[in-house]
C-alpha cells in the first residue's frame, strides 16, 4: 500500500502537537508525535514499549517494532505500521532542536533530509514572545523542577541550562535558525495564531497542501483519533480533548522585561518576515 508521509516541524511550543492531533481526526491518518526524537533519546527497551503501547491503545493491527534500530529502519517500521492498518497517510510531527544541543537532541540534519527528499513539510511558527514564555515554563519544570532528576535519568544526554536567561537565549537562537531554514527551503508555513483563530480555514489550507482529506471530523475534539500518540505537549497528548481555544495564544505577559529584550534583539528581524512585531508590551501578530 502506498503511504504518503507528511511532516510537521517547528521549534518547541509552537503548536506542532496540536496540529498533529487535529490531522489525526481523519480516519485515513496515522499521526505520530516525535518518533524520531524518541528513537534518539530513549533507551531501546523504552522505545519498543512505546510503540507496542501506542498500537494497543489505538486498536491497531500490531506490527512488531524492532528492538534496536536506526532512522532508516524506524522509517520502514512506521511506514509498515500505517500500510498494514490501511492508513494511506502518515503524519509525523518533529520538534526542531538544533542550537548547541548534545548530539542525541540535535536533529537538524535529519529534518533537513526529509525536506530534501521532497516530503511535504508543514513548518509551524508562533510569536517569539509566546514561544519563549511557553518554552521557559516547560523547561523550568523539566530541568529545575522536582522531577528534573528523573527526566535526566530516563533520557540520554539531556541538555543542561544554567538559568532562565540561558533557556531564553537558547530558545531565541534555535527560533532564528528554524526561520532561516524555512526561508532557505521555501517551506509551507502555518502560524499558530492563524490556526487557533481560524481553524477551519487554516486546516483546509493545510489539507490542500498535504493531501490529507479535509472533513469536519478534524475540527471535532470529541471524535476519537484513529491513531495518535507519542511525545510532545502533555496537555494535548494526555489531557482531556478540548475544543480549540484562543486563550493560550498570548503568553508574553509571563516574560520579564529582560527576557523580552533578549528575544527582541535576537529574533526581531526574522520575526518581522513572518508578520510578527516585537514590541515592549503584549503583542499580537499582524
Amino acid at each position: 500500500m502506498d503511504v504518503r508521509r507528511v511532516f510537521i516541524v517547528g521549534p518547541p511550543r509552537v503548536g506542532t502537537t496540536l496540529l498533529s492531533f487535529l490531522l489525526a481526526g481523519s480516519e485515513k491518518v496515522l499521526s505520530l508525535s516525535e518518533p524520531y526524537h524518541a528513537h534518539r533519546i530513549m533507551a531501546p527497551w523504552a522505545q519498543h514499549r512505546f510503540f507496542c503501547r501506542l498500537q494497543k491503545k489505538a486498536g491497531l493491527r500490531c506490527v512488531r517494532p524492532p528492538r534496536r534500530t536506526d532512522a532508516r529502519r524506524l522509517s520502514s517500521f512506521v511506514h509498515t505500521m500505517a500500510a498494514c492498518n490501511g492508513l494511506p497517510f502518515l503524519v509525523v510531527k518533529e520538534t526542531f532542536h538544533d542550537w548547541r544541543l548534545p548530539a542525541p537532541w540535535c536533529n537538524f540534519r535529519l529534518l533537513d533530509g526529509f525536506a530534501a527528499d521532497g516530503h511535504p513539510v508543514i513548518a509551524m511558527i508562533r510569536h517569539p514572545y509566546d514561544t519563549g514564555a511557553s518554552t521557559l515554563r516547560l523547561l523550568r519544570r523539566l530541568v529545575f523542577g522536582p522531577g528534573g532528576w528523573l527526566f535526566r535519568r530516563l533520557l540520554n544526554n539531556t541538555p543542561r541550562f544554567a538559568d532562565d536567561t540561558h533557556i531564553v537565549e537558547w530558545t531565541a537562537r534555535n527560533y532564528v535558525h528554524f526561520c532561516d531554514w524555512v526561508q532557505q527551503r521555501d517551506l509551507f508555513l502555518a502560524r499558530y495564531e492563524d490556526l487557533v483563530n481560524q481553524p477551519e480555514q487554516q486546516l483546509r489550507r493545510i489539507c490542500r497542501f498535504s493531501g490529507v482529506p479535509f472533513s469536519e471530523r478534524l475540527l471535532d475534539h470529541r471524535q476519537r483519533r484513529t491513531a495518535f500518540g507519542g511525545i510532545g505537549a502533555p496537555d494535548v497528548l494526555y489531557g482531556r480533548p478540548r475544543p480549540i481555544s484562543r486563550k493560550p495564544a498570548n503568553r508574553s505577559i509571563d516574560l520579564s522585561d529582560h527576557h523580552r529584550r533578549i528575544l527582541r534583539d535576537i529574533c526581531g528581524d526574522c520575526a518581522t518576515v513572518f508578520g510578527y512585531a516585537l514590541r515592549r508590551g503584549r503583542t499580537t501578530p499582524s
